[in-house]
């Protein structure tokens, strides 16, 4: 068995995006998208397809905006 531990965040990008009915500003979607574009090349150089990126598999740290990738529960490795 594989158990992967991460830290705890407590808002995920849907709860951010809903907050906002007018949508986020450039400077915040460049910086997620910048963000999540690095994680999955972090994951392919790892031989590793996610297969489930959606907001709520986006946790964002409300002190910094950084954001994390998380359950890989459908993730798959290459061989």
């Amino acid at each position: 068995r594989l158990y992967l531990v991460f830290e705890y965040l407590e808002n995920m990008l849907l709860e951010i995006l809903e907050e906002s009915p007018n949508g986020l500003d450039t400077e915040s979607v460049r910086y997620f998208i910048f963000q999540l574009l690095m994680a999955i090349e972090f994951c392919h150089r790892s031989n590793v397809i996610h297969r489930d990126i959606k907001p709520e598999n986006l946790l964002i740290n409300p002190k910094n905006n950084d954001l994390r990738l998380c359950d890989f529960g459908f993730a798959r490795t290459l061989t």
